[in-house]
């Protein structure tokens, strides 16, 4: 990801994973938005696909919205980036960059684009196909390796919500969802 951002030109940073794809238009449409609004980043909805093609439409914004108020749409950052188009400026001199992980980065990667942000545009369009692949790398997993990168991953955050003084509030409700991810991931898992 921090190689991929670092070679781009463009004026936004949108990140899309190696077996999802976007709908018809979204970049054109997403862009639109961008100018229209001028947000620091733009959230949208996306469909889930299994391998069958069931698609379920997963709409977690129901109208637009331009915010400044992070507590209101730290939900929305909690664990994804695929549904978010972030400026440039936004995105520069990221601390989640600066180490390499495999599991829950895009936890990093999405806090701190929201705690750096100024203004956060929700729109309930669905633009990104998120492919649920059931044998995914990120499906794969060793136990023991998880929990050792989830303590990288918990000083990474400390540092993150620390540099952009994050209320105890918001710390608190990533702590809870990390929490929730691991003891998920481990009881996927088998030991």
């Amino acid at each position: 990801r921090s190689t991929g951002m670092n070679a781009s030109t463009g004026d936004y940073i949108m990140h899309v994973d190696s077996d999802d794809w976007l709908m018809p238009d979204a970049l054109e449409n997403l862009f639109k938005k961008c100018l229209e609004t001028n947000p620091d980043v733009v959230v949208f909805n996306h469909v889930r696909e299994n391998s069958i093609g069931k698609r379920t439409l997963v709409d977690s914004i129901k109208r637009e919205l331009i915010t400044t108020d992070k507590l209101k749409v730290q939900h929305l950052f909690l664990g994804t980036v695929w549904n978010k188009i972030a400026k440039r400026s936004t995105i520069e001199n990221m601390i989640s960059g600066r180490i390499g992980v495999n599991n829950t980065e895009d936890l990093l990667y999405a806090t701190e684009i929201l705690l750096k942000a100024k203004t956060i545009c929700l729109i309930p369009e669905s633009y990104y196909v998120y492919f649920a692949n059931t044998e995914s790398l990120t499906m794969l997993f060793n136990p023991n390796q998880l929990l050792e990168t989830q303590i990288v991953i918990l000083r990474q955050i400390k540092a993150i919500t620390f540099q952009y003084k994050a209320t105890s509030q918001y710390r608190n409700r990533i702590l809870s969802y990390l929490e929730k991810h691991i003891y998920f991931a481990i009881s996927q898992s088998s030991f």
